[in-house]
């Protein structure tokens, strides 16, 4: 009960005057002269009893009256001491958010952060709900309200703290915005099995060193729920330690990396950094490359620039191939290269605060060297023939050189001919290169076989190791690739719609090859690519243990526009990987899945990932992605018979280390915790609630009713009792 104007209970002294007033006793006022009673002396009458109180029911109805109406004057309310009571049972829900993301590993932030949470489960009471919540680019729930409402009051904050002491920074980046919608939308449900708790305050206790590069702008694509608000406690590192740099990768091309045989990277200097010159040192994982002089560049705090570095000289690295990182690593050449004792994997920075962001895995760039064989009457120098096209584009890049060599169709080559990585076939080899042309299959070699004519059909058949192969010329005036297998490895790069048009390819002849229905079901056979008349124009057939596959248009100009067009250069580099190579980008992120080129062939089935920390995992021939990249450093991807190298490092928000005010993240739409409220506003806002109370409620008007309906019965009752004295009186 409460009342807004106290004051007017003063107004209850009145209640006295009915009590005077039953206890005043007048003399007769009216005289009346009696001639008999002339001779008589006067007697006043004779009072008994003065304190005695006659017709209390009356008293007690106008005292009640009286003490009513005061009540009314001083406006009553009612507390809502059921829905405190209630809140007070039901406690708050709280979601206990804390950063665990790579930024975290600075300084002691991580003990800093255990430590608040400590100080806030000393405020929890019995009656409180609260979950933990661990977040870095994923939220991950480490105690829900389930496990904290099953287990015993005496051993939730044991629990928690059990969670949260097991629980150590990560290697993942930083989603703020998200983690806090994710963790918002849970606590702002209700549960339908426990409706008593909807009432109850929800709040999330969020500790993290809010770091402007963790993506909270995120938050503003979601809607904050209204029964939920966020109390931030930050923490940060000692003023004394400030200084943070760290190094990215900066993407290159091989057009950039002709004339520049240094590395590019990004130095970044935090706005709040003391100092400006760092240090740069090719290492590995036991430690700097032993002749690798270490580079100096000064970097001004708040700033952010290239810097070159030379690759080390080490027996690994040819000169072309330092001249640029390559953006695609190729297992096989490196399974056959002899790999040195201390290899460089890692450039390291030094000359700042914080080592958690200061060293960039990379992947050294290899010089794949091989040689293909053409056999073919096509002079180098013929614009006409193929050999000119296919020597163009074979030319030394900064990644390869390759070495062609060309003989004529009748000519018997040499065994030495075909230590080579490609053979391409353009006429009928006679029955001598045949036999050698098997035997190189038999042992893993690949041969590309082009139809310039139908006649080859026999020969051909005799390669693949079929009884028979027919083949005519298509009767069409030109003919359209209208049917790719994307899902090949041949044809992956052309995935993409934008890349996999081949309509604008004009093929003036191509041949029909007449493939049989049960070569067509198996594996031994496949047809990668169709004409529009549903010829085929690419077909694959494993040889041994290599392959043929064989194109029924040559890119000759006679007979197509092939060698002219966009996909000539992509489609030769297919033939001209090895069965083993895998062809993957070679940096990536932590979290970030590494897509999985597909298999050479079927009963290619062994792939796994050798982790840094040596841990090798292994997936089925299904998977498309390795989602395992929970570590900085090199991870070894064995696939095909080979390895491939691939580079992990911090994702490059994660150094932005900037702290971020918790009042910006009212302006992504979050909705912060009232500030400390002092006395006076802590009295005008009880004021104001009861007053809002009063106004709901309006008990004055019940009460007002009650003194009406008291003085309605008290005038009954009083002209009751009069009645009945007059009567009295007259009977005496």
């Amino acid at each position: 009960m409460g009342i807004l104007a106290p004051l007017y209970f003063a107004g209850i002294v009145l209640v006295g005057l009915p009590i005077l007033f039953h206890l005043i006793r007048r003399h007769p006022q009216g005289k009346q002269a009696f001639s008999s009673l002339m001779f008589l002396q006067p007697s006043p009458p004779r009072l008994t009893k003065r304190s005695r109180l006659d017709n209390l029911l009356l008293l007690i109805l106008r005292a009640t009256a009286v003490i009513l109406l005061a009540i009314a004057f001083a406006r009553p309310f009612l507390n809502n001491l059921m829905a405190s009571d209630k809140m007070s049972a039901n406690g708050r829900k709280i979601a206990l958010l804390i950063d665990q993301s790579a930024s975290m590993q600075r300084a002691d932030l991580w003990e800093q952060a255990q430590k608040k949470a400590d100080e806030f489960l000393k405020t929890i009471t019995p009656a409180d709900q609260v979950a933990l919540f661990l977040f870095d680019d994923q939220v991950h729930p480490a105690l829900g309200f389930d496990q904290w409402n099953k287990a015993e009051p005496s051993e939730r904050v044991k629990l928690l703290k059990l969670q949260l002491a097991s629980a150590k920074p990560t290697y993942a980046g930083t989603k703020l915005g998200d983690a806090l919608a994710n963790v918002a939308g849970q606590l702002s449900e209700i549960d339908p099995a426990n409706r008593a708790s909807d009432t109850m305050p929800r709040m999330i206790e969020l500790i993290s060193d809010l770091q402007k590069g963790g993506n909270a702008e995120a938050l503003q694509g979601h809607e904050w729920p209204a029964n939920v608000v966020l109390k931030a406690e930050p923490v940060a590192v000692a003023a004394d330690k400030k200084t943070n740099a760290s190094l990215q990768w900066v993407t290159q091309t091989t057009e950039e990396g002709t004339n520049d045989d240094r590395l590019r990277v990004w130095v970044n200097n935090d706005a709040a950094s003391a100092k400006d010159q760092f240090t740069l040192t090719w290492a590995d994982k036991d430690g700097p490359i032993p002749g690798a002089d270490p580079l100096k560049v000064y970097v001004p705090a708040g700033h952010k620039q290239i810097v070159r570095v030379p690759w080390p000289q080490t027996p690994a690295q040819t000169a072309p191939a330092s001249r640029a990182a390559p953006q695609q690593s190729v297992a096989g050449a490196q399974t056959r290269m002899a790999e040195p004792p201390r290899t460089p994997d890692r450039l390291v920075l030094s000359g700042d605060d914080f080592d958690f962001d200061n060293t960039l895995f990379v992947v050294a760039p290899r010089l794949d060297t091989f040689k293909v064989l053409y056999l073919g009457d096509d002079a180098a120098n013929n614009v006409e023939g193929m050999l000119y096209y296919l020597a163009s584009d074979l030319a030394d890049t900064p990644r390869r050189q390759a070495t062609l060599i060309s003989r004529p169709h009748e000519a018997v080559p040499e065994d030495a001919d075909f230590a080579v990585r490609l053979v391409v076939v353009a006429d009928a080899p006679n029955e001598a290169t045949v036999a050698k042309l098997q035997k190189f299959l038999d042992n893993g070699g690949n041969v590309l076989w082009v139809m310039k004519d139908a006649q080859v059909a026999g020969t051909l058949g005799k390669v693949l190791g079929l009884d028979s192969l027919e083949a005519r010329e298509a009767q069409t005036n030109f003919s359209l690739i209208s049917d790719v297998d994307t899902t090949h490895p041949l044809f992956a790069p052309f995935a993409e719609a934008r890349f996999g048009d081949f309509t604008k390819i004009h093929f003036w002849h191509h041949r029909v090859v007449e493939v049989t229905a049960a070569d067509a079901t198996t594996p031994k056979v496949n047809v990668l690519a169709r004409f529009d008349d549903q010829s085929p124009f690419v077909l694959e057939r494993g040889v041994g243990k290599g392959w043929v596959r064989i194109l029924t248009s040559s890119w000759s100009p006679s007979d197509s526009q092939f060698a002219l067009s966009t996909k000539f250069v992509p489609l030769m580099e297919g033939f001209l990987k090895r069965r083993d190579e895998v062809a993957v980008a070679s940096q990536y992120g932590v979290h970030e899945p590494v897509a999985l080129p597909p298999l050479a062939g079927a009963g290619s089935d062994a792939r796994a990932v050798v982790m840094p920390d040596g841990k090798r995992i292994e997936f089925g021939a299904a998977a498309t992605t390795f989602d395992g990249t929970d570590l900085p450093g090199i991870y070894q991807l064995e696939m095909n018979g080979g390895r491939t190298p691939i580079a992990v490092n911090l994702p490059p928000g994660e150094s932005d280390t900037a702290a971020l005010a918790p009042d910006e993240l009212a302006q992504w739409g979050a909705k912060l915790g009232a500030p400390p409220k002092s006395e006076s506003d802590k009295t005008m806002e009880r004021r104001r609630q009861s007053e809002d109370l009063e106004k709901q409620q309006k008990l004055w008007r019940w009460i007002i009713l009650c003194v009406l309906g008291l003085l309605g019965v008290e005038t009954l009752l009083a002209g009751s009792l009069a009645r009945r004295a007059v009567i009295q009186g007259a009977t005496t």
